[in-house]
């Protein structure tokens, strides 16, 4: 067994101390005050507007927007082929029940084709605990909704 000499010790552990120190100045960085903090702006949505749900992925973009009673649902086929028909599903945000929306009249489009259906939900459905909004296609699932801005 070798035994590192005290020497060498001594030097790594006055080279670590030297490394801290350049990196600590010894000013402490203050935190600025909110009239001092530079203003943040979010990024706009991909689509849709404050209060819409949005989703744009793998050729699809959908929003979707609460209109009282019913929820308004677009939605483009950018895709570059035909695809079955839309679906909307929310998560229950206190147990994660899947409830199924209605989308009146959704139908299977062809691609560059874009859509507006009204949405319902059944009387289980309370809008203020929407945990997730999922877009599906068919049968499969395609992605989670983004949600609206506040």
């Amino acid at each position: 067994m070798t035994r590192t000499k005290p020497r060498l010790k001594l030097g790594l552990v006055l080279a670590a101390a030297l490394l801290l120190a350049a990196a600590c100045n010894g000013k402490a960085t203050p935190t600025p005050t909110p009239s001092q903090a530079s203003p943040s702006s979010p990024s706009p949505s991909p689509v849709g507007e404050k209060g819409d749900y949005s989703y744009n992925d793998y050729g699809i973009i959908a929003t979707l927007t609460p209109d009282g009673d019913s929820w308004d649902f677009e939605i483009q086929n950018k895709t570059g082929q035909g695809i079955a028909k839309p679906g909307i599903y929310v998560l229950d945000a206190r147990d994660g029940q899947r409830i199924d929306a209605t989308v009146e009249g959704s139908a299977p489009m062809n691609t560059g084709q874009s859509k507006e259906y009204t949405v319902t939900f059944p009387p289980e459905f309370d809008p203020k605990n929407v945990g997730l909004v999922l877009l599906q296609i068919g049968s499969a699932d395609w992605g989670a909704f983004a949600p609206p801005l506040l």
